[in-house]
């Protein structure tokens, strides 16, 4: 039986790569500095097929200072970034629907151990979020204390995260498990100054992995049982590289669902002629080619914050799981 629901995982690769691949893919990230951060190419824009799409300006230093998010249908954040001597993350104002929530960074070293926020027209606590790290460095759990929500992540031995547990209270609401098998440079790590999703993707990610996953298996639970409502058919995916070897566009297909879609992005500042400059400008709206993906619809529940969101949730989980079982 095939399920309706329309998902953004993650793409392509058909090959296992070399011990050598690996080890060139780690040496430039090595290379770049704390946070794998390359300080040449920049992440200028991604685009969903969807109509999803991302934009970001830098300040005179190289690092982010806007990240502005736009769901394809009218609903935006712009989320306005500063960062302390250290050029940690310090503060981030993010403007909604005439109002604004304020985030403060709170950081020991250079991790980021909470963030708090708090809506600017009212002082009432937005969020309340604590990070926690393993031995290796590498984040393992994200509680908001405010959404009562919750993730936890799992890594595979080249550090990159291959399962994410997301949990509304006790409950697992939903696990998406990912592989890494194709040499690549995740885009975000082009993202100067920023090392997480703390924006859209609070509870989507944690720190951003060295690559890109090339499978991607998204699964919502029904009473404790697992349904696979996405999965990635690597065979019929593509993914292209440019320069620095970092990700410019990814083409696949979910066969659960009989869907394409594809994630274009477009980066600054690379130093040839192979970096396209030229960006998305975030006032003009984006094509969407597909419908609204069931990932993207999660994240604008998750980013939006509402009061209802608990309610928001478990009814876009119902939904979820009722097209699973009508089928087409």
């Amino acid at each position: 039986m095939l399920s309706l629901i329309l998902l953004a995982l993650v793409f392509t690769g058909c090959k296992k790569s070399t011990d050598q691949e690996l080890a060139s893919v780690d040496d430039v990230n090595r290379r770049a500095g704390p946070g794998g951060h390359d300080n040449r190419c920049r992440l200028r824009s991604f685009v969903q097929s969807d109509g999803f799409n991302e934009n970001f300006h830098y300040n005179d230093k190289g690092l982010a200072d806007r990240w502005f998010v736009d769901y394809g249908d009218g609903t935006t954040f712009d989320y306005h970034i500063t960062y302390d001597r250290k050029n940690r993350l310090k503060s981030s104002r993010m403007i909604i629907d005439g109002d604004a929530v304020n985030y403060t960074f709170h950081n020991t070293g250079n991790r980021t151990d909470r963030i708090t926020g708090y809506l600017e027209s009212t002082g009432d606590p937005y969020a309340d979020i604590y990070y926690t790290y393993n031995r290796k460095g590498q984040m393992i759990s994200l509680d908001d204390n405010v959404a009562d929500l919750h993730s936890r992540f799992s890594y595979d031995r080249m550090g990159n995260n291959n399962r994410i547990d997301f949990y509304i209270g006790s409950e697992l609401f939903y696990t998406y498990l990912l592989t890494f098998d194709v040499p690549n440079k995740n885009p975000y790590l082009a993202l100067n100054g920023v090392d997480f999703g703390f924006v859209s993707n609070f509870f989507l990610a944690p720190y951003f992995d060295k690559r890109w996953n090339n499978t991607g298996t998204f699964i919502i639970y029904d009473n404790g049982s697992p349904i696979v409502v996405a999965d990635d058919d690597p065979a019929q995916t593509q993914l292209l590289t440019g320069s620095g070897n970092y990700l410019t566009y990814a083409g696949y297909y979910d066969f659960v669902n009989e869907y394409y879609y594809d994630l274009r992005f477009e980066y600054e500042n690379c130093g040839n002629e192979n970096c396209d400059d030229k960006g998305i400008n975030s006032a003009s709206p984006v094509r969407a080619t597909t419908a609204m993906s069931a990932k993207t619809k999660l994240r604008k529940i998750v980013e939006m914050r509402s009061g209802n969101m608990k309610l928001e949730l478990m009814n876009f989980k119902k939904d979820c799981i009722s097209r699973y079982k009508k089928g087409r």
